[in-house]
């Protein structure tokens, strides 16, 4: 959970929630620029578009985006699933002077009628069970749910199309809704 902590204020409700991390797999060359440039706020799905937090969206010269509140944050979004679900897999890295971080956090993003709904990725359960069996490990915090630190990107693969077929898997957590200033 360490990624997030520089953005805790503004989404301080998904720090709650459990966490997928790992190496950044994805290069910008297999994302596609699916959130259009411009402002945003990270609220709950279908609620106004209020506070004074603004998520600054932009383009990135290696086609990549950025997301920046304080920090900038590069984000590639990679398609996932059959192309009309328009499920994304989010990989995010906090970007700093010398290059990026060395770690990714994954999120789940569907666009849906013009909507960019976000899911914060469960760590628990057969997730849990399938990164631990393949030699990665789960960090716990007592003020947040587990982080699951994947070792490769098939099983974050595995995982995300497993998560994805759950019958009863959970509504998504937030939703990033354009402003006007």
């Amino acid at each position: 959970m360490k990624m997030w902590r520089s953005i805790a204020v503004l989404i301080a409700p998904l720090l709650l929630a459990a966490c997928w991390e790992g190496e950044p797999w994805y290069p910008a060359t297999e994302g596609q620029a699916v959130i259009p440039a411009g402002d945003y706020r990270l609220v709950e799905p279908g609620a106004p578009p209020e506070g004074d937090e603004i998520l600054l969206v932009a383009g990135n010269d290696d086609g990549s985006q950025s997301v920046t509140v304080e920090t900038p944050w590069r984000i590639v979004s990679v398609p996932f699933g059959p192309a009309a679900e328009r499920n994304y897999l989010v990989q995010m890295q906090k970007m700093g002077g010398k290059g990026h971080d060395l770690g990714a956090s994954f999120l789940l993003m569907q666009v849906r009628d013009g909507r960019y709904l976000i899911t914060i990725l469960p760590c628990g359960g057969s997730v849990r069970a399938a990164v631990e069996r393949a030699g990665g490990f789960v960090s716990s915090d007592p003020n947040s749910a587990p982080t699951c630190n994947f070792r490769d990107r098939a099983l974050v693969e595995s995982q995300l199309k497993a998560f994805l077929a759950m019958p009863d898997r959970p509504a998504p957590d937030m939703e990033l809704v354009p402003v006007s200033r």
